[in-house]
């Protein structure tokens, strides 16, 4: 185990977050990124983010990051994993996305459903 995330250059566009890296990780980091991606991904704790997705229950292959890879809520925006319900894989809601605008709408719309009839082709 190590305290400083290492990563492996497994080519020009792809690296490597070992099983090694944290006691626990069910399967490698994998990020796809070139060099100089990869020096602004290290600006946020995204990869921390794509090491730790390594611990969900029944995931399969690697955690994840495409180049847009930033900070997110729990998985790093740009972070993909796949789970295997047979295997005790989850959804994950920080996996699967969720944006607090569309949150607060769906509650807003409920709140004054009334209010709204007659008026949906205001909001569209």
């Amino acid at each position: 185990m190590s305290d400083v995330l290492r990563l492996e250059k497994i080519n020009d566009f792809r690296w490597h977050i070992p099983m090694d890296y944290k006691p626990g990780m069910r399967v490698p980091g994998v990020i796809y990124a070139d060099e100089r991606l990869l020096k602004d991904i290290r600006g946020d704790k995204a990869l921390e983010q794509v090491a730790n997705v390594a611990f969900l229950p029944g995931i399969v292959n690697a955690s994840l990051a495409m180049p847009d890879i930033h900070w997110g809520y729990g998985f790093p925006v740009g972070g993909v994993a796949a789970t295997d319900p047979a295997r005790g894989g989850v959804i994950s809601p920080a996996g699967v996305g969720f944006v607090f605008r569309d949150t607060l709408g769906c509650w807003f719309k409920r709140r004054y459903k009334g209010w709204f009839r007659g008026r949906r082709r205001d909001f569209g």
